[in-house]
């Protein structure tokens, strides 16, 4: 895990949700492993991402 995505799960507070998140790595289909794509953290603990995907992702970067 990079330190970036560390960082990004440090904001939980509980510290069993975090270890979870951490483990639980997400599947990138593209790739066919399991690993953090670069807003993936940010996603989990619902912060403003760079690379925006969904609708709503693209909307609240448009407010900003």
């Amino acid at each position: 895990m990079s330190f970036i995505v560390y960082r990004d799960l440090a904001v939980v507070a509980d510290e069993d949700e975090r270890c979870a998140a951490m483990v639980n790595v997400p599947f990138n289909p593209r790739t066919g492993a399991r690993q953090w794509p670069p807003d993936g953290a940010k996603r989990v603990v619902g912060q403003r991402v760079d690379w925006p995907v969904a609708a709503d992702e693209k909307f609240r970067r448009w407010l900003a």
